[in-house]
């Protein structure tokens, strides 16, 4: 009995974190960005974010501004902020 509980209160907590997903509370956003956009305006914004939402995680991966777009086509980033 005690493993048919354990499986049950697992489904409950990834039937949780599917709405948590789906309600936009929990999940991640990863941000490609030119290292003068990510050095100047990023941090303020993602503060403010984490402030706002504490269970999305957010990411970021500097780079140069023409390796950007590629990788939003690719899904490798959900957000790219370029220089130029």
């Amino acid at each position: 009995f005690d493993h048919v509980q354990a499986v049950v209160d697992r489904l409950h907590l990834m039937l949780r974190d599917i709405d948590d997903q789906r309600e936009g509370t929990t999940g991640h956003v990863r941000i490609q960005t030119h290292s003068s956009v990510g050095s100047t305006l990023l941090p303020d914004i993602v503060a403010s974010f984490a402030r706002e939402h504490p269970n999305i995680d957010v990411r970021i991966d500097e780079m140069s501004s023409h390796e950007i777009p590629g990788s939003i086509r690719i899904g490798a980033a959900d957000i790219g902020l370029v220089a130029g």
